[in-house]
């Protein structure tokens, strides 16, 4: 009656599923582990995802500095389109940066201090 609980152990055939499972089993080792350094690799290296995040960030950033030099540049000739042409923004300017005035006008400043 032992007898029936166990069964019969056949060593060459546990022998080769020992040694199939092994290799199974290193084949699936080596398989992760290839898949760990590519993806690794395609984090990492210089062409990698972290890199070109890294990349199109500053790309924004460029591109937003250009838009905003562009709209600087064009207000900056408008400006001097305005001072080429126009004596009376010439005017204007010397007025205000300069204190010019013309000959027979009086000015008359007024201080910004408040007695109080």
């Amino acid at each position: 009656m032992d007898d029936n609980y166990y069964r019969s152990i056949n060593p060459e055939k546990l022998l080769k599923r020992l040694v199939r499972g092994a290799t199974k089993r290193k084949r699936l080792t080596l398989l992760i582990v290839i898949a760990l350094l590519i993806f690794l690799f395609m984090l990492f290296d210089n062409k990698g995802l972290i890199t070109r995040l890294q990349l199109e960030q500053q790309k924004r950033q460029l591109i937003e500095q250009l838009r905003t030099d562009t709209l600087e540049l064009k207000r900056l000739n408008e400006r001097i389109q305005a001072l080429e042409s126009n004596n009376d923004t010439i005017e204007h300017i010397a007025r205000e940066r300069y204190g010019m005035v013309r000959e027979g006008e009086t000015v008359y400043q007024i201080p910004n201090d408040r007695p109080q």
